[in-house]
């Protein structure tokens, strides 16, 4: 290798250096702070994304992500009815209106709690059950919490998250369903069974204590397209904004350092230059006395 190339290769490893600058304090608790809204923001923003596509595309089907369904509990059904377990000795038990029901009086689910339920096999179940089985059915479905479809006035459907209180043969309701069999539920804050029967083909799915509480309006607002963009949007926006004032700061600061360098550099082509001529005059000078 010439002397010129390891010259180069020099000068070539003088300018890495300067390039690879260290970050400031400042820019390093930036990247933190980004990294951190990344990992949060992109599973929150993949899942959201998940959802909407599946809604849109069974537009009557109630959209699972990863085998769960996460669902936004909108009504104060499901909270605890502080009045009427003050007026019971057992506050963990509450007798309903009708000799038939009685429910447990606990495991509240708030107004926009974020809840998580699992596909239910009930229907299933119940399909294998007669009328002479209705003790052992009802030993082990009532009181499970589920979330299920019903319909409302105009023929629009809602889910309800309810718990179930009694479950009972569809002719004794004459009525018919898929299993032959009807589920009563109810509200924990409510003082009565629910005036509708349910259709056990209806059931969404069971809850099983999976919750994160007071989110639902957030996630409410993610499932809107405007949730998302302004989600998404906001956080890429200052990222970029942020880029770009970095970036003319950065270009600002480089071009200052070089015309300092530049400077310098004309500095030290004058002191030379006066040197030269320092040395110049006085070897002339010499010279003449000679």
């Amino acid at each position: 290798m010439s002397e010129q190339e390891k010259t180069n290769l020099s000068n070539a490893d003088e300018t890495n250096k300067k390039e690879k600058k260290p970050l400031t304090k400042t820019e390093k608790i930036l990247n933190i702070i980004g990294i951190v809204l990344l990992c949060i923001m992109g599973p929150i923003l993949i899942l959201d994304v998940t959802y909407l596509i599946k809604t849109v595309a069974n537009p009557n089907d109630v959209p699972s992500v990863f085998g769960t369904i996460p669902l936004v509990n909108m009504s104060e059904s499901m909270e605890l009815n502080r009045g009427s377990i003050d007026s019971y000795q057992n506050a963990a038990r509450i007798e309903l209106r009708d000799d038939d029901f009685t429910w447990l009086n606990k495991d509240e689910i708030k107004k926009n709690d974020l809840i998580f339920v699992k596909k239910s096999n009930i229907n299933d179940y119940l399909k294998t059950k007669t009328s002479a089985d209705i003790d052992e059915v009802n030993e082990k479905l009532v009181g499970k919490t589920i979330a299920f479809k019903h319909t409302e006035r105009g023929g629009a459907w809602a889910v309800i998250i309810h718990r179930i209180a009694r479950v009972d043969r569809a002719s004794t309701y004459e009525t018919d369903t898929e299993s032959g069999w009807v589920i009563r539920t109810y509200g924990i804050h409510n003082e009565s069974v629910d005036q509708w029967t349910t259709d056990p083909a209806l059931i969404v799915g069971e809850y099983h204590g999976s919750r994160i509480a007071g989110v639902g309006s957030f996630v409410n607002f993610l499932q809107h397209w405007y949730g998302i963009l302004i989600f998404a949007g906001v956080p890429i926006a200052i990222v970029i904004i942020y880029d770009i004032v970095v970036s003319k700061r950065q270009i600002q600061l480089e071009a200052n350092n070089k015309t300092a360098e530049l400077e310098a550099e004309l500095q030290k082509l004058k002191a030379e230059k006066a040197a030269r001529e320092a040395a110049e005059s006085e070897s002339k000078k010499e010279d003449s006395e000679n």
